[in-house]
């Protein structure tokens, strides 16, 4: 199975990250960490030895990240909306130099799957509903969606509720008796 180990540009964040692809051939998927996790966790927990079937198949491509939550979500002595405008500078690095990388690899701008577990499932879901035009597909694995029960303190303010599908996603949902639903509440009709 190829394995190739990439230092990935990440301005927006100081320095670089590292993206570890596996496979040669495949439908692209973006891994994300659990929280605090780097690029190389899903080969040291036997994640990629159980897709290898599917990997040496050509099915699938998996490209994993390291994660950015030290600075951001996970660093309680910030401020959630602080915390949010680290997200940002990681998000920025994913859309503007992860994505663009993984469309090289893949030979063209193929839809991208992201996925994840913990933390990383927020990640994996949030770029997902932001950015639906790259990432059209999402897979969370016990995740907690909702920034503001993680140790949440301080004033919440446009970066949070950009960042935040409690916040940005409403769906109007008339055939079950509700006028609108977020993620995190209902309003009856």
């Amino acid at each position: 199975m190829r394995r190739d180990v990439w230092r990935v540009d990440a301005p927006s964040l100081g320095g670089a990250g590292h993206v570890v692809a596996y496979g040669h051939w495949g439908r692209p998927v973006l891994f994300f960490p659990a929280e605090g996790g780097s690029a190389v966790d899903l080969e040291d927990r036997g994640v990629i030895g159980a897709l290898r079937e599917s990997l040496d198949a050509g099915r699938v491509k998996v490209y994993a990240v390291d994660s950015h939550d030290g600075a951001s979500w996970s660093n309680p002595s910030l401020p959630l909306e602080q915390r949010a405008r680290e997200h940002e500078k990681y998000h920025a690095w994913i859309v503007e130099h992860v994505i663009p990388a993984i469309h090289a690899d893949s030979g063209g701008t193929l839809p991208i799957a992201a996925a994840g577990a913990s933390l990383g499932a927020f990640h994996a879901v949030n770029l997902a509903l932001r950015r639906a035009d790259l990432v059209p597909y999402a897979l969370g694995m016990s995740g907690n969606y909702d920034p503001t029960a993680w140790d949440g303190w301080g004033e919440q303010g446009e970066a949070l509720y950009f960042t935040s599908p409690f916040s940005y996603v409403t769906i109007p949902l008339p055939e079950l008796g509700l006028s609108t639903c977020s993620i995190g509440s209902a309003k009856r009709l």
